[in-house]
């Protein structure tokens, strides 16, 4: 089991590095859905030989989104990396900022994924349906993956992009508090980085938004599946 952590102190030069802890912990969360639901799912799939599978997984959509899930776990590494990195740097350094402001300014390249899984996302789910009685006869054989919601794994990535954004005006306003010529020199950057993060963000939500049945699946597969993808 997991103690209480002690709430840090203002004045010490650690604070900074606990200014990350909701970064971290966000993204730690999604990171470890995408490499089990990888090692439980996708992997498995990839792997069979057999005729059964071979249709689903060959199907252009599908290859297309199971390769940017795996690209996407790869950016997710990188950035969870680089924000404890920073955290350390926080620590060490008295506050500085530098290396929080190059993760952050890093995500483009994900967003770009975002958008291109965004634009696969109704055509794979459509896949999915139409492979539905091959793909729960490969799944529960497996206790594991027994009725696996395969429809809500695929909506994991469409579900966190926008957790960026919200994690980035958390720490700003939690610098903003912090009365240091660094803080404010930091706040001020992040401002500039925030403002890319609403733009690259705009842009996968204007993929969905280019067909209406998009948005309709994504506010289905919300309700429908929110509460049955367990992360042990």
């Amino acid at each position: 089991a997991w103690g209480k952590v002690k709430k840090a102190v203002a004045s010490t030069p650690s604070s900074s590095s606990t200014m990350l802890d909701d970064t971290i912990k966000t993204e730690s969360k999604f990171l470890k859905r995408l490499k089990m639901f990888e090692d439980i799912f996708f992997f498995p799939i990839e792997s069979q030989s057999g005729a059964t599978l071979r249709d689903f997984k060959e199907e252009p959509p599908i290859e297309k989104v199971f390769s940017l899930f795996h690209k996407i776990r790869e950016q997710s590494e990188l950035f969870l990396r680089m924000m404890k990195d920073a955290a350390e740097v926080c620590s060490k350094q008295n506050g500085d900022m530098t290396m929080v402001v190059q993760a952050y300014s890093r995500l483009e390249d994900i967003y770009k994924l975002y958008a291109d899984y965004a634009d696969g996302f109704a055509d794979a789910l459509n896949c999915v349906r139409v492979h539905t009685p091959d793909i729960l006869a490969f799944t529960n054989k497996d206790p594991k993956t027994k009725n696996l919601p395969v429809e809500g794994i695929l909506m994991l990535p469409l579900e966190h992009y926008e957790s960026y954004q919200a994690c980035l005006e958390k720490l700003i306003r939690k610098i903003s508090k912090t009365a240091t010529d660094d803080a404010t020199k930091a706040k001020g950057t992040l401002k500039a980085v925030h403002k890319g993060l609403v733009t690259w963000s705009g842009g996968v939500k204007s993929v969905l938004d280019t067909k209406e049945e998009h948005k309709l699946e994504l506010l289905r597969f919300q309700a429908e599946f929110a509460d049955q993808i367990y992360v042990p």
